[in-house]
């Protein structure tokens, strides 16, 4: 497993994420890397957004200072879609709640250890509903261009939309 580094300014944050990480083999390394080795290609970062004073903390802000050889996790205590994506856009390897559960960290841990991006549900909801949208363009052909109808076969037409069975439709057209 590649190693582990982290930068928050919260001392519980931290800790938890030590105790994590040393109950599954793993050591949380010191950011600045004193006592420690040097962050190498394909190494895993996690940040801490919650630490970090506001109006600093975006992806503009913070993602030119972020270490390129390590995989970052972006942890925050309120996820939102738009500010996720602005990560993952920015480099972000993984974007999630702060507080996420053990098991739910080991998942983050072993998806962007393996080179593959994670998201939290506010943007993994987001994009599933953006991509099962229906397409506007599709919308607008399926409307039915009733101008080439006669009147009598308008007023059929709009019976068979409202879903009326054509055993009505006959006896109201007089078939």
């Amino acid at each position: 497993m590649k190693a582990i580094y982290a930068d928050s300014a919260d001392a519980g944050i931290l800790a938890r994420w030590r105790e994590f990480l040393a109950g599954n083999g793993l050591e949380l390394m010191p950011w600045t890397a004193q006592g420690g080795r040097a962050p190498t290609e394909g190494d895993i970062g996690f940040i801490d957004l919650g630490s970090t004073p506001a109006g600093e903390a975006s992806a503009e802000n913070i993602s030119g200072k972020l270490d390129p050889r390590l995989r970052w996790v972006v942890m925050t205590p309120r996820p939102t879609a738009s500010e996720g994506l602005a990560w993952l856009r920015g480099g972000a390897r993984g974007y999630c709640n702060r507080l996420l559960s053990a098991g739910a960290l080991a998942a983050v841990l072993d998806t962007v250890g393996a080179g593959k991006v994670w998201a939290g549900p506010e943007v993994n909801d987001y994009l599933l509903q953006s991509a099962l949208a229906p397409d506007q363009a599709e919308e607008k052909k399926a409307v039915p261009n009733f101008d080439a109808l006669t009147p009598r076969e308008r007023t059929i037409a709009e019976q068979v939309a409202a879903g009326r069975s054509n055993k009505v439709i006959a006896i109201d057209a007089g078939i």
